[in-house]
């Protein structure tokens, strides 16, 4: 069986969510609570000198911005968490078993599993943040905290995210910083979720947790290396690069093709060693238990 079928796909990402449902309930309903909480801290606060110079629709819209901020946020780490994952569902030897006999290619498996836990793992996520929104709602109708629903100001809110990109694209200069601390962050997200999704593929346990380490040795060691190159070669050799007269447009097209590089090339590595998984795992990258 060499040939990928999108049928094969289906069939196994059907058989993935109908496997997989109790977890999935559980992991939405944790971050159901969450939205719900942070919607609770945001509009159950009363600020008296907010109060005393805005008028009552003024401060509802600032307070659902707010909201809306950081359901944003909640939504970009717990989106991070489900590609950490990804392979959990292959952790024990019983469920490798099931899973790696089944009739589908490795690649099918492993477009199924990204699919189960990126796709399906948002379209739960947003379902979570509708039903904490309503519930929120619902609970504070009778009382003087009593906002609309969020969804009102989301919408607008995620399409001046678009609108934000296609201005730095079309229009980009270095004074307009906010606007390309946007696009970079955007650019990062699915490199940041292919990371996490290499880590799960590496770290048998605690993927979440051991990828963040990582993560962060390898900042501190960039760090170190960018603060031993300015020593050395002095603080013009990131001029060219920071000048606010310089034109962006190279830099940040550059930067787009080294991020979307570096997730290609972290989503093939996971591929390649999910692809070596087996039954009966041995240690660490493939090397095999010593015999005793």
């Amino acid at each position: 069986m060499n040939n990928f079928s999108i049928a094969r796909v289906g069939l196994l990402l059907r058989r993935d969510i109908l496997q997989n449902w109790k977890d999935f309930l559980k992991y939405m309903g944790l971050f159901y609570a969450a939205v719900l909480c942070a919607e609770m801290m945001i509009l159950c606060t009363d600020t008296t000198e907010e109060l005393e110079y805005a008028l009552r629709a003024h401060f509802e819209n600032v307070r659902l911005n707010a909201v809306c901020q950081n359901i944003c946020l909640l939504f970009y780490l717990w989106a991070i968490v489900g590609t950490s994952y990804t392979f959990s569902c292959l952790r024990t030897q019983a469920k490798r078993a099931t899973g790696l006999m089944l009739p589908a290619t490795k690649g099918e498996k492993f477009v199924s599993l990204l699919l189960t836990y990126s796709v399906v793992w948002w379209m739960g996520s947003v379902v979570a943040v509708f039903a904490a929104d309503l519930t929120r709602f619902i609970c504070l109708l009778p009382t003087k905290h009593h906002y609309s629903l969020v969804w009102g100001n989301m919408l607008p809110y995620v399409g001046d995210l678009f609108s934000d990109v296609y201005e730095i694209v079309t229009q980009v200069s270095w004074s307009e910083g906010r606007l390309r601390r946007l696009l970079i962050l955007i650019t990062a997200f699915p490199w940041t979720a292919s990371v996490f999704l290499l880590g799960n593929s590496l770290f048998r346990k605690r993927p979440l947790i051991l990828t963040i380490l990582s993560l962060i040795m390898v900042w501190a060691l960039l760090a170190g290396l960018t603060a031993a190159i300015g020593n050395t070669y002095g603080a013009s050799v990131f001029q060219t690069f920071y000048s606010p007269d310089a034109d962006a447009k190279p830099y940040l097209f550059i930067e787009i093709l080294i991020f979307f590089t570096l997730c290609f090339v972290n989503i093939y590595g996971a591929y390649r060693i999910f692809g070596r998984t087996q039954i009966i795992r041995r240690r660490w990258w493939g090397f095999r238990k010593a015999k005793r």
